[in-house]
């Protein structure tokens, strides 16, 4: 039954009469879900932000003020994040630029919880002097505020006494966004 069923791309539910629903049903990609169905409403779903308003991995977007404009929602399948945040503080924006490669790609949607707390070595979405970034952020030798990029070619960026400076999250998941590439 589930052989015909994948052939004719329903489920069994449907083919015994069990359902009238012939959509297919999400299952959960992960070896922890031993096959089972994972029901939509346990998925947990994250705001997209604008495409329009990028965060900068590498020497920042110019942006006045951001806004939070919601194009989309992306399903999430870790239930580890929905559980540990399933007060609905996340969002997350895409990324341009090359400077926290390997970690985060040009072109990937970084998941961050929105809040103004953080912790050296954290990976974080800040607004430093009109520019909106993705960086890792340091306490220097000084104990002033750094940013860091993984990517060894781009400096620390220093946060200067005088500079407009707010951490908007710290970054908790990365979704890679690759391009599939033939099989021949």
């Amino acid at each position: 039954m589930e052989r015909l069923a994948d052939s004719l791309k329903t489920s069994v539910a449907y083919l015994m009469g069990e359902t009238d629903d012939p959509s297919i049903p999400i299952k959960k990609a992960s070896s922890e879900s031993n096959g089972k169905i994972l029901p939509l409403d346990s998925l947990t779903w994250i705001p997209v932000i604008s495409p329009e308003v990028k965060v900068s991995a590498g020497p920042g977007n110019c942006c006045e003020e951001v806004i939070w404009e919601k194009i989309d929602d992306f399903p999430l399948f870790d239930g580890k994040i929905a559980a540990l945040y399933s007060d609905n503080g996340l969002l997350s924006i895409y990324v341009e630029g090359n400077s926290m490669e390997p970690q985060i790609h040009d072109g990937d949607l970084v998941i961050f919880r929105k809040s103004s707390d953080w912790v050296s070595g954290n990976v974080v979405v800040v607004f430093l002097d009109g520019r909106l970034l993705v960086k890792g952020i340091v306490r220097g030798p000084d104990g002033g505020v750094r940013l860091r990029s993984l990517n060894k070619n781009y400096d620390d960026i220093v946060i200067g006494e005088r500079s407009f400076f707010l951490v908007y999250g710290r970054v908790i998941k990365i979704i890679r966004q690759l391009d599939p590439k033939p099989v021949l």
